[in-house]
């Protein structure tokens, strides 16, 4: 389940103060599980209810902290109440409660709670109690293991594959295990077998887990400056680094002996996809091309899938690999809008910041573009039926749909062109491309 903590502060936003309320906030969900996302706006209304907006796109849960007194700039609770489709005064009564019997100070908070669609958003004061001035979230998480039980041991492991389910974002398996399945659908014209299905999914699994695992150690220290990405499972001591390497080492396992299932031809194939995942996190550090060495990474799953099954690649397997790294490509590039000013303070590479948000949403555009060009090729090319056809034209429209939801200046919907949307295409036309190959 995804939460998000938003930090209201004009010192925190300008680098001037610490976020220890927000770092107590971000530990605590995620010792629960949760998948937190990270956010720090100064005290200005109108970006305070632009971010909780945003947020509850993709959150069950919002908690603010910060903004509820009663100074000048305080103005949480009316942002908040803005984009509130029901308020929830109990909750909002009970943290008072507990506030006050715990310092005079709760009698000054004025926070509110409510439900914006299905997420639950509440404010909370700035002061957390058991926020500990000073003390990063790593230092806290080690403390309470030193402290805790045995029953909380237990507990605790539980929690573990949560984690390294977050650590690798399960969830985004769906934007290229479906096209590892289209390849391997299109190569034969019909239905593989079960058991190269099966190691080519096992293949798809240890293969992502191992660069999302190798993306998270690359960019720990990256992540730890960064707001959004700071309550994530390294930065935030949820997981230690020697964990997320033996995390590594099994996925790499995994996909060596699914590798050695399929084709001998993959057999000597695979150190190209290795390679690719460990030199991706280091170019935003030299070069805005990193959105297409993404892209070219993930346009491998349908390639790989295809010589898997048939031991060789003609020109259609690199045009459908070639439009998946043009698809991913050009989602990634309205991904980066997410970190634009982080990246720019930071000096790290991106096409926005080396060529700004207008021309980004351009290259999008061109990118989906050519996206559908190359599977219109592919269709040509295997002479596929009408079926395919259809999923095509879904593709087109999906995209023209998704880049409807953002535009320049305008961002507030950007959680769901990137999230949404690209996970409906893929699953979208994998259903068309499994009808073709069944009928």
């Amino acid at each position: 389940m995804k939460a998000a903590v938003l930090t209201v502060s004009d010192g925190v936003s300008a680098g001037e103060r610490d976020d220890a309320s927000g770092d107590l906030l971000v530990e605590l969900l995620g010792a629960e599980g949760y998948e937190v996302e990270r956010r720090v706006v100064p005290d200005d209304r109108e970006a305070i209810a632009d971010a909780i907006v945003e947020l509850a796109e993709d959150a069950a849960l919002v908690l603010t902290t910060g903004g509820t007194g009663l100074g000048p700039r305080d103005v949480t609770p009316e942002a908040s109440a803005e984009v509130i489709d029901r308020p929830a005064p109990g909750i909002a009564e009970a943290i008072r409660a507990d506030s006050i019997a715990k310092t005079p100070h709760g009698l000054l908070s004025r926070g509110i709670a409510g439900v914006r669609d299905r997420t639950l958003v509440v404010n909370l004061p700035r002061r957390l109690r058991g926020a500990a001035a000073g003390t990063p979230p790593r230092a806290r998480a080690a403390r309470r293991r030193a402290d805790c039980t045995p029953a909380d041991m237990i507990s605790g492991a539980a929690t573990y594959p949560r984690r390294f389910a977050s650590l690798v974002k399960i969830e985004h398996t769906v934007f290229a295990l479906p096209f590892a399945y289209v390849g391997a659908l299109l190569c034969v014209n019909r239905i593989p077998s079960a058991h190269d299905l099966v190691w080519i999914t096992l293949a798809m699994i240890g293969a992502r887990s191992l660069a999302m695992g190798l993306n998270r150690l690359i960019d720990a220290a990256i992540d730890a400056r960064n707001p959004r990405t700071a309550g994530r499972e390294l930065p935030s001591g949820l997981l230690s680094r020697a964990q997320v390497v033996v995390f590594c080492l099994a996925s790499l396992a995994l996909f060596l002996v699914a590798v050695f299932q399929l084709d001998p031809i993959v057999r000597w194939l695979w150190p190209i996809p290795v390679a690719a995942f460990v030199i991706y996190p280091y170019l935003k550090r030299w070069t805005w091309l990193s959105h297409l060495w993404l892209g070219a990474v993930d346009g491998l799953a349908p390639i790989g899938a295809w010589v898997a099954i048939t031991g060789h690649l003609p020109w259609p397997a690199w045009a459908l690999g070639g439009a998946v790294a043009l698809w991913v490509a050009g989602f990634d590039l309205f991904y980066s809008l997410f970190d634009l000013e982080f990246d720019r303070e930071q000096g790290l590479h991106s096409f926005a910041t080396q060529f700004g948000e207008r021309r980004l949403f351009w290259g999008a555009r061109l990118a989906h573009a050519a996206t559908v060009a190359l599977l219109a090729a592919v269709g040509f090319g295997l002479h596929l039926g009408s079926l395919y056809w259809v999923g095509v034209a879904a593709v087109a429209a999906l995209l023209a749909y998704e880049h409807a939801l953002v535009r320049p200046g305008d961002l507030r919907r950007l959680n769901a062109a990137f999230f949404t949307m690209n996970g409906i295409i893929s699953v979208v036309f994998f259903g068309f491309v499994l009808a073709e190959a069944a009928a």
